[in-house]
């Protein structure tokens, strides 16, 4: 059971099926090729940086587990995530992204 429950925290790890659903938005707009990289890779970033973070705080020690820290463990990115989803969805007004890809860094901020 304890094998079952590691496989599926690490499937569906938050970051994961964050990077998946960016992909999805991304690839399905018809916007040119450039503007798909460039909302591609902005996305990358609001998904990397919260996690980037949690490694960080994990080889400093200061997390119990990499894949389901505590609560009181995650807050640093938690507000990483906030900070980063909040740019991206502000990005994503300023420059005039499909509305899809502005709604996705809102639910990204949302959640």
């Amino acid at each position: 059971m304890q094998v079952l429950a590691t496989a599926i925290t690490k499937i569906f790890n938050p970051a994961i099926t964050s990077l998946a659903t960016i992909a999805v938005a991304v690839w399905v707009q018809e916007i040119a090729t450039a503007q798909k990289m460039l909302w591609l890779i902005l996305g990358l970033f609001v998904a990397t940086v919260p996690m980037a973070v949690l490694y960080l705080q994990y080889k400093r020690g200061q997390l119990s587990s990499l894949w389901s820290p505590s609560a009181l463990e995650r807050r640093d990115s938690y507000i990483a995530w906030v900070v980063t989803a909040l740019s991206f969805s502000l990005l994503a007004f300023w420059l005039a992204a499909p509305r899809l890809i502005l709604a996705l860094g809102l639910v990204f901020l949302v959640l």
